[in-house]
């Protein structure tokens, strides 16, 4: 029979450890600061197209811009996120969450890429949408702005991870061109392989080196820039070509770990 494989204990709220990422508070700020930004200019915008004071339209909307942010991403690192990691939602939240355990990790592929945190966020755009609309219009308001604010909030994350496999799909095309090309297969002539099996003549003289060829060589050195390259000095070329290549291998692999470490977070 088939050795079965462990499986993951199933988690509860009352054993779960709700984890939060180290990287939140930074995060959160960053995005209410954005946010607000963005608000702002697009207040100010909108208030010189329409003829009005584009300053105080544009504090207006980026205060409000500021305070929705902070309540949506808010709730989503800092309740939303860490219940659905604590009790291993799904196999995505179970992977994130044994990543910020062991501070290790695991390749994502564009699937995972495209669906990263849309739960997260749905949850967390109606609990915010619907809590700041019924702080503000009454409870009347908590189901639609709930439905509609869930809606936008995973509309919005459904464009942001597409956004990153478009990004993940143009650096994978720019290191696939960036390779570089496969050697030409090369047949050397008999008299080269002779050189290489037979290197040194009877006598101990080099193969190539009889009077003739000297002296061919001799008198192209002093017209054109050529040398005479030993079997020493051409096999020393060729593994610094391959020195080159396995670098650049080397490189491009590194790109593409920071490029799928990058990708999720």
């Amino acid at each position: 029979m088939a050795a079965t494989q462990p499986q993951r204990p199933t988690r509860t709220l009352a054993s779960a450890d709700f984890p939060i990422d180290p990287s939140s508070p930074l995060f959160v700020a960053q995005a209410v600061v954005l946010s607000a930004l963005g608000g702002a200019g697009a207040g100010g915008t909108l208030g010189w197209a329409r003829k009005q004071n584009p300053f105080q339209l544009g504090v207006n909307m980026g205060i409000n811009c500021g305070i929705v942010s902070l309540f949506f991403f808010g709730t989503r690192e800092y309740l939303v996120s860490p219940i659905l990691l604590g009790v291993c939602a799904t196999p995505a939240h179970a992977r994130r969450a044994e990543e910020l355990e062991t501070g290790i990790t695991e390749p994502q592929s564009i699937s995972d890429v495209r669906m990263n945190r849309i739960l997260d966020s749905a949850i967390a755009g109606a609990a915010a949408g619907g809590g700041l609309s019924t702080f503000i219009r009454g409870p009347r308001t908590l189901i639609p702005a709930a439905f509609t604010a869930g809606l936008l909030a995973t509309v919005g994350q459904g464009l942001v991870n597409q956004s990153r496999v478009w990004r993940l799909e143009l650096l994978a095309k720019r290191a696939r061109e960036g390779l570089p090309e496969p050697a030409p297969a090369f047949e050397p002539a008999v008299e080269v392989m002779e050189s290489f099996e037979t290197p040194a003549k009877p006598d101990g003289e080099r193969r190539g080196d009889a009077p003739i060829t000297s002296r061919m060589m001799g008198v192209l050195s002093h017209i054109l820039p050529v040398k005479k390259l030993s079997d020493e000095d051409y096999l020393a070329g060729l593994e610094k070509k391959r020195n080159d290549v396995d670098r650049r291998i080397a490189e491009i692999d590194a790109e593409q770990l920071a490029m799928w470490t990058n990708a999720q977070k």
